[in-house]
């Protein structure tokens, strides 16, 4: 789970360091502000090669998170 705004980097930074780090699981983008923020970072994660990207936008409603892990566990 990657949030887009965090202190001292940002979303796109930590995913493009993670991707070159060879990091190829599914992933679930998350953010308080704009939902244009995590659609740019799926369209990036998605362009790097990750097959499976969930965004969600905060405050999360229970359901969509437990929603959201849940797809993990069965793909």
């Amino acid at each position: 789970m990657l949030d887009m705004i965090m202190p001292d980097i940002d979303g796109n930074e930590l995913l493009l360091w993670a991707l070159h780090q060879g990091y190829a699981n599914d992933l679930i983008i998350t953010t308080g502000y704009s939902p244009d923020y995590v659609q740019d970072a799926k369209t990036l994660a998605e362009f790097m090669g990750l097959r499976e990207v969930t965004t969600l936008v905060k405050p999360i409603p229970l359901s969509q998170l437990r929603a959201a892990l849940s797809r993990r566990n069965h793909s």
